[in-house]
């Protein structure tokens, strides 16, 4: 019997798991915001809104869903949850981690696992506070819907931040050291139901003004980097109680050091 998989998103990511999907005797139904969102020709099926309505008929028309991107509508996931009718995958206990980046911040750091120093802000007080612990530069990103370099900006001085804090709309927001990295790295991890793992090659991502041109495969680095950067996404997938599969992102200091970006 044909399984369906149900995917948050209809972008390129959804678009790659439909054409993937064929091969694996797997069913795709996508969750559109719009009509000609590029997944939709590559899905066996696709409902175009965003209101509860539509997560409920995604969730009765699959045995799971997962998710193309992290900017979902949580209160309303709960409520599609409630009615028990499909498995999310990764959880939405997960995703509210995933979602917000001082959420996944605070995860990472309660797992003792190492990320920039960082301070929360949630008003001119704490923007205050977070330039006189952090120096400068920094950098500062919205909590939620940042991505390609969008809701992130470094900046030089106390000038600087509070004109991206309010260019931002003063959102919540986390500031964090800027770390003079000498590489991007990434991997993909993926977490099975029965806690098995499996981690794929660790890569190099070529970044310009914030938004990935270009990935090496595999990262040109040491062996005891790529050890590095495994065994964090490893410890990573432990701690997060869900199967799914994740992408993470990391800085390489010039001395040797894997930072979770």
């Amino acid at each position: 019997m044909t399984k369906s998989v149900g995917v948050v998103g209809a972008g390129q990511l959804a678009q790659m798991m439909a054409i993937a999907s064929k091969s694996l005797d797997l069913q795709l139904i996508v969750q559109a915001d719009r009509v000609d969102d590029i997944a939709i020709p590559y899905a066996d099926y696709a409902i175009v809104g965003k209101e509860l309505r539509h997560f409920q008929e995604l969730a009765r028309s699959c045995n799971c869903i997962t998710f193309e991107h992290e900017f979902i509508d949580l209160e309303l996931l709960q409520q599609v949850r409630a009615d028990g009718t499909a498995e999310f995958l990764p959880s939405l206990t997960v995703m509210a981690i995933l979602v917000d980046k001082l959420h996944q911040r605070q995860f990472l750091q309660q797992q003792g696992i190492a990320v920039p120093q960082f301070v929360a802000v949630d008003d001119l007080a704490d923007l205050a506070q977070a330039g006189q612990q952090l120096g400068f530069p920094c950098v500062i990103k919205a909590r939620r819907h940042g991505y390609d370099g969008k809701g992130t900006w470094v900046v030089a001085d106390a000038t600087e931040l509070g004109r991206a804090w309010q260019g931002m709309g003063a959102v919540p927001s986390v500031v964090e050291a800027y770390i003079p990295y000498v590489k991007e790295l990434a991997v993909i991890a993926g977490k099975y139901r029965d806690g098995s793992q499996v981690i794929y090659p660790v890569v190099e991502t070529i970044q310009k003004q914030q938004v990935c041109q270009r990935v090496i495969a595999p990262a040109p680095v040491s062996n005891a980097v790529q050890q590095q950067t495994i065994y964090i996404a490893q410890q990573i997938l432990q701690n997060l109680d869900s199967a799914g599969l994740l992408g993470i992102e990391f800085f390489l200091t010039a001395d040797g050091q894997v930072l979770v970006n």
